[in-house]
């Protein structure tokens, strides 16, 4: 297991698993990184706090994954789906 999106020296800003957007704001004013798991995906995510609210939204009125906004999660899942 590893940890995706963390921002650091080694991943410069870093990336939000919902929607790509970097973690300039989290850096620069030393804000904590929301970090979680998504079933089907053994690394652990990186997300901004407003994302990680929307993704426990979809997920407690169980939308799928065609439900995700267009960020490296839904792309993962979708690049899953078209290789089966």
């Amino acid at each position: 297991m590893s940890l995706w999106g963390i921002p650091g020296p080694g991943g410069g800003l870093g990336r939000c698993a919902l929607c790509g957007k970097n973690f300039m704001k989290e850096v620069i004013t030393g804000q904590v990184v929301t970090t979680g798991h998504v079933t089907g995906i053994p690394d652990e995510l990186c997300f901004h706090r407003e994302c990680c609210k929307t993704l426990t939204a979809l997920i407690t009125i169980g939308a799928g994954w065609q439900d995700l906004p267009r960020g490296p999660l839904r792309t993962c899942f979708e690049e899953a789906a078209c290789s089966d």
